[in-house]
């Protein structure tokens, strides 16, 4: 069986706590055709230590001063040779057999380029705190300015590119912006109905600590959408349709049955 190359990389700055938590969940995949990237900002907190503790099954690594996050994963998607890309945070944990199911599906939806599944939140210890399940038509969604995509969702090298990679204008959105430039040119999404990855909520993680940063930009980001896509609906009514076919395809019972069997469990119960 042929299994297409598959590109995880891992952007990281002063994540000590919890990077090689993260390293050890995407080198346990048990995937066969791996390329892992890891690209580090300048760590000073031991993070570079961890690294080398498993650079032999790194295929590449660096750690240099760097200007964020986008401008890390631009890099690494520039030299990445997978035929399947994505990213993992260091912070966060890719779920057992991710990266099989991922490959998977591309070969079963080759007319997709956009992957992506449910998701646990877990806390700064690994604990659920809830387990996320999105709906199907993701990319429908997204047209009429509404993100219910997963985090660390995975794409095609062809999809990539058609849009240009990365936009280096956006630090914090810069996932939704890849993602809505990537529907709106046609990009066909592959839901895949099981949980890929655990998000990771902290007080030290970007997202949460600079809150105000990441609305500014979503703010921006969804302007700019808009000025663009003249015919969307009004992203309230987009929402009210999205929560009631929530209800009618019963996630929402599946989401807090779910996090009522897990809640507090390591995520590596779940799994």
């Amino acid at each position: 069986m042929v299994h297409p190359k598959v590109t995880v990389v891992m952007p990281t700055f002063n994540q000590v706590d919890y990077i090689e938590e993260s390293i050890v969940s995407v080198l346990s995949q048990d995937y066969p055709n791996l390329e892992f990237i890891i690209l580090d900002g300048g760590s000073t907190d031991g993070t570079i230590e961890i690294i080398k503790k498993f650079e032999k099954e790194i295929h590449h690594w660096r750690s240099r001063k760097d200007s964020g996050q986008t401008d890390a994963l631009i890099e690494g998607f520039n030299i990445a040779e997978g035929e399947i890309l994505g990213w993992v945070n260091s912070d966060d944990i890719l779920l057992p057999n991710s990266l099989r199911l991922i490959a998977n599906a591309s070969k079963n939806k080759p007319e997709a380029g956009i992957f992506a599944g449910d998701y646990l939140e877990i806390d700064k210890d690994g604990l659920i705190i809830e387990v996320k399940k999105h709906i199907r038509l993701a990319d429908w969604f997204a047209k009429h300015g509404l993100n219910v995509i997963s985090p660390d969702w995975f794409f095609t090298r062809r999809a990539y590119d058609q849009v240009g990679g990365l936009n280096v204008e956006f630090d914090y959105v810069m996932d939704t912006d890849l993602f809505l430039r990537m529907v709106m040119e046609g990009i066909k999404f592959a839901y895949i109905p099981e949980v890929l990855v655990a998000f990771r909520k902290h007080q030290a993680a970007k997202t949460v600590s600079r809150r105000d940063i990441q609305h500014e930009e979503w703010w921006r980001l969804l302007d700019k959408f808009l000025e663009n896509s003249p015919g969307a609906m009004p992203r309230a009514r987009a929402r009210k349709i999205y929560q009631v076919l929530q209800i009618i395809n019963r996630n929402y019972l599946w989401s807090r049955i779910q996090t009522f069997r897990f809640r507090g469990k390591n995520w590596k119960k779940y799994s």
